[in-house]
């Protein structure tokens, strides 16, 4: 899947599948990996917990976007105080 407007695509298209079927486990999982790319980490975390993920699976799937956005944020912060 790629970032952008195809991540906002696939969002909207995943939304609509559990709409139609709200025990779709793996829509759920679809589109809390897609949320990342958008920076909606909070969102991607409850998506994971509704498919029923543990913790530590989901560290390892949005730890790569956790740790980019803290890398920008720390970067943003030496700018800043430059």
């Amino acid at each position: 899947m790629a970032s952008g407007g195809d991540s906002d695509r696939a969002i909207i298209d995943f939304t609509q599948a559990i709409k139609l079927k709200p025990d779709f486990r793996n829509a759920y999982i679809n589109r809390a990996n897609a949320y990342p790319r958008t920076w909606h980490i909070g969102l991607a975390l409850v998506d994971f917990h509704r498919a029923g993920m543990y913790p530590e699976k989901i560290f390892l799937i949005c730890g790569s976007a956790i740790l980019l956005i803290i890398i920008n944020c720390i970067i943003l912060l030496a700018i800043y105080l430059l």
